[in-house]
């Protein structure tokens, strides 16, 4: 994964931005990794992060990707997703403390932005 970061950054332009979406292996719920057998490296939030950091991108952001509102099936699907989130969290903190807000992120996919150093 390093190398190929390496080859990404390479390819931007100056002040260049690197997109990307994976499969979250911190979801509790997850097929997209297991299901597609071009996914080789699964990532968490922090991991993403950290691999991203370590071959020089900046500003480095992560975030869920949950369920996206387009009519209202969608947006059942999304008020449903974020209660669930949030009991998620609670339990989480009741458990262990709070956290940081990438170890809060549980959708099945993450999505990140980096930005050539």
């Amino acid at each position: 994964m390093p190398e190929f970061l390496d080859l990404v950054r390479a390819a931007l332009r100056p002040r260049g931005r690197f997109l990307c979406q994976v499969p979250n292996l911190a979801a509790f719920y997850n097929q997209l990794f297991y299901k597609d057998f071009s996914h080789e490296t699964p990532f968490t939030p922090s991991s993403l992060k950290q691999i991203l950091e370590l071959t020089d991108f900046t500003n480095v952001q992560v975030f869920p990707m949950g369920p996206v509102v387009h009519g209202v099936k969608s947006a059942a699907r999304h008020v449903m997703w974020k209660a669930i989130s949030g009991i998620m969290r609670f339990v989480q903190a009741v458990e262990g403390g709070p956290r940081g807000p990438l170890d809060s992120i549980f959708t099945a996919a993450i999505f990140a932005t980096a930005d050539k150093g």
